[in-house]
């Protein structure tokens, strides 16, 4: 199974038997039987689709994205049968000022320096001053402890201290990482708006990975909308944003790769090169890995970790997060908060 995007404005999407049937000015582009899709996303303005096709989505659990001109995730339509259920909504809600909270954010957060870590230590032979990256990777394991020893405490000060520690690491990350690339390729992170190549790539990378932590979050019974670390605002899909931290890696590794492998210059996006940043992500996700035992594929074990969190968050389970690395998931740790958190 694969996740189909509008190749192009001005196309419409209908349905034909058990197809999806894709015409652009009246003529036949491409046929596909539903059964291999996952999802649809409509990344072009002036797309049409049936409504035919999104009930037939809908019976087939298919979720349909809509992104805008900057590859953000701004509606969704899913089957209503796939619904959360109260219970669950409702430990989400309660988690946000609670232990379970900041015990589930400190996790994610230690997380993301750990896989960070590990990308860095796989591409360290391209860094072009060894000591210094040597130096930035260090430091960010030292803030990785101080996020482990975290105690509990109010709200205000406990995300103070951990979004300052997460600060600190990101800082040293993109330092160590923009080392392995050719100089003035990229200069710092930035979100929207950036017009550079490499974050322009990122942010679409982000966008597609957020695509399917959305869709995994609706399945879990969870609200992709309140999170726990990033407040709720107008347009923000919040819980995606806490759950992406440990798996931002997985887009950045694709980027970068493709920036070591490709001749490519920081204004200039080459031709299909978004293309080419769906293609690495999605195979990233598409990858087979063995996962607590079992051959899965990379976008499974992620969609288990989300329904562990949703146990978590219910009380009906241990905390569990996901490992990504490099070659693929790690089983997970022991969980290095029981004894703070309790």
């Amino acid at each position: 199974m694969f996740d189909y995007f509008s190749p192009d404005h001005g196309v419409s999407l209908g349905k034909s038997s058990e197809r999806l049937v894709v015409r652009k000015s009246g003529k036949l582009v491409e046929e596909i039987a539903l059964f291999d899709i996952r999802s649809i996303t409509v990344q072009h303005r002036g797309v049409s689709l049936s409504s035919d096709l999104i009930m037939l989505c809908a019976e087939h659990g298919i979720d349909i994205v809509f992104l805008d001109n900057l590859e953000t995730p701004v509606a969704s339509l899913y089957s209503t049968q796939i619904a959360g259920n109260l219970s669950t909504l409702r430990a989400q809600f309660h988690a946000v000022d609670t232990r379970q909270g900041a015990q589930l954010s400190s996790r994610l957060i230690a997380e993301q320096i750990r896989g960070r870590v590990r990308l860095l230590r796989y591409v360290a032979r391209r860094s072009n001053d060894s000591a210094d990256f040597k130096h930035l990777t260090d430091q960010m394991l030292e803030l990785r402890e101080r996020v482990l020893s975290l105690s509990a405490r109010p709200r205000p000060e406990f995300f103070a201290e951990l979004m300052g520690l997460e600060g600190a690491a990101t800082r040293n990350y993109w330092a160590a990482l923009r080392d392995t690339v050719e100089p003035g390729l990229f200069g710092q992170r930035e979100g929207r708006g950036a017009e550079d190549t490499v974050n322009r790539s990122l942010n679409y990378g982000y966008a597609v990975l957020s695509n399917r932590i959305w869709a995994m979050c609706v399945r879990a019974g969870l609200d992709p909308r309140a999170g726990l670390m990033h407040r709720d605002r107008p347009g923000r899909h919040s819980l995606v944003q806490d759950l992406i931290e440990p798996w931002r890696v997985l887009v950045d590794d694709a980027v970068f790769g493709l920036c070591r492998r490709r001749k490519v210059e920081a204004e200039v996006v080459p031709s299909g090169w978004m293309n080419l940043v769906v293609d690495e992500v999605l195979n990233r996700l598409e990858a087979q890995v063995m996962y607590r035992g079992e051959s899965v594929r990379v976008a499974t074990a992620m969609q288990r970790s989300v329904r562990e969190v949703a146990a978590f968050l219910r009380g009906e389970g241990k905390l569990q997060v996901y490992r990504w690395d490099v070659r693929g998931p790690k089983a997970p740790e022991a969980d290095p908060f029981a004894e703070v958190f309790g």
